[in-house]
């Protein structure tokens, strides 16, 4: 997500859109979608093998060989996670004839752990940009109680796919009757409205871009357009949450299009130009320990939106202004 002070990468409760070539038209795919609806508890392993940091070298390999496992959190006395040991640096051990070695002398120590309740395109993230093989879930306590691969997220994402093609439409209409979202509201004069984004407000933090997807939905607006402004919305207020002092966003709804501004009170970004580019990052260390700070939040909310301005200064307030035409 973006890396300036203060606008980092957010994903939102919608799919990420690709741009076909020639065409304004955006385009969602069911797995974007579902990255950016679930959460790392929906699919993660909770049964997770274990190893404590005094176990043998020679017994974590026959626990890896026994399980056909490439790798395994470690534990302390207290159960809380202090290390990862994988294939690599179990033949570390045993090409130095480190058999009979404790488990902490070999482990990784610098382990990138997550939150159950990330979005689960956070996850995605972390797992592509460090090419893990493995990211251990751990609690407030910081005891594991999951484990997510990228086989793990496939294959539930595959089961998802697979229940929601098998939903009749007769399913979906009860659905949407049941949440009274069938009903047609008709705007007959603009809506407009403020809303406060506290800096470190991860509790509320996304709850304006679902807020919106709710309205909008109610307004029969195309489902395409909506996953759009959702993306958009969640990046730009999560942006705020993250990388400033805190702010408000400002949305205007008419007959033709969703406007959203987004105002911040600093610090500000030093370079827009590398904050705009796809990887770029300087979220602090909180964020990333929660998912965030894959440098994608300001791009995915450009190819989002119809219309995109970013203005700001270093140490002082920044401004990004959307729309997205209905």
């Amino acid at each position: 997500m973006e890396k300036n002070k203060h606008y980092p990468d957010i994903e939102g409760d919608s799919p990420i859109e690709n741009e076909k070539t020639g065409e304004d038209q955006k385009q969602f795919s069911p797995i974007m979608e579902l990255l950016y609806t679930l959460k790392v508890r929906d699919v993660m392993e909770c049964n997770v093998i274990l190893v404590s940091s005094s176990w043998t070298i020679d017994k974590v390999k026959e626990i890896m060989k026994c399980y056909h496992i490439t790798g395994v959190p470690v534990i302390d006395e207290n159960e809380k996670i202090i290390g990862i040991i994988s294939i690599a640096d179990l033949l570390d051990a045993l090409s130095s004839n480190g058999f009979h070695d404790n488990v902490q002398k070999w482990m990784t120590k610098n382990v990138i752990t997550i939150g159950p309740d990330v979005n689960l395109i956070k996850a995605f993230n972390l797992i592509d940009k460090y090419k893990f093989g493995r990211l251990p879930v751990i609690n407030q306590d910081k005891k594991v109680i999951g484990i997510i691969t990228n086989g793990i997220i496939v294959k539930k994402l595959l089961y998802r796919i697979d229940e929601l093609s098998q939903k009749t439409e007769d399913e979906i209409n009860q659905l949407i009757q049941k949440l009274n979202l069938n009903e047609e509201i008709r705007i007959d004069q603009p809506i407009e409205f403020k809303w406060p984004l506290k800096k470190g407000d991860f509790n509320n933090a996304g709850k304006l871009s679902s807020e919106v997807k709710k309205f909008l939905k109610k307004l029969n607006i195309d489902r395409i357009i909506i996953r759009r402004i959702s993306i958009a919305t969640y990046e730009a207020e999560m942006n705020v949450v993250i990388h400033s002092l805190g702010g408000y966003a400002y949305i205007r709804i008419d007959k033709e299009k969703f406007h959203a501004e987004f105002i911040d009170e600093g610090p500000g970004i030093e370079s827009i130009d590398l904050a705009l580019q796809e990887g770029y990052s300087t979220a602090p260390t909180i964020a990333r320990e929660l998912g965030f700070g894959a440098g994608m939040g300001l791009p995915n909310i450009k190819k989002s939106v119809d219309y995109f301005d970013l203005s700001s200064k270093h140490n002082s307030s920044t401004k990004l202004t959307i729309e997205v035409n209905f």
